[in-house]
């Protein structure tokens, strides 16, 4: 799609498979596929849930503050504004390509 050029953006709005670099929380398939495709969107904008021990933690016991399914919202209508195609991994072996007009 990048070579017929199109713009591209990849979300994948919760993950399961945390990584730390820099300090920061990130997914390592959102990070790669980032690389891969020469996005400049940092990794962790394009995962913005990453679910990991702590945040686990905070939900199951009631002190999670933030709201989870805005920052999901949020995530999905940045990506939408930018992207004329959009690949969103909601499962290990789900990809969506969803094309706005």
């Amino acid at each position: 799609m990048q070579a017929a050029g199109l713009k591209v953006g990849y979300l994948k709005p919760v993950s399961m498979q945390p990584a730390r670099a820099g300090g920061r929380i990130l997914d390592e398939d959102a990070d790669f596929v980032r690389r891969s495709l020469g996005l400049d969107t940092p990794p962790w904008e394009l995962a913005p849930i990453v679910i990991d021990t702590e945040l686990l933690q905070s939900v199951m016991n009631g002190t999670q503050e933030r709201d989870l399914l805005a920052v999901i919202k949020n995530a999905c209508e940045a990506t939408s504004r930018s992207m004329m195609w959009c690949c969103w991994k909601a499962a290990p072996v789900c990809v969506k390509v969803t094309r706005w007009a």
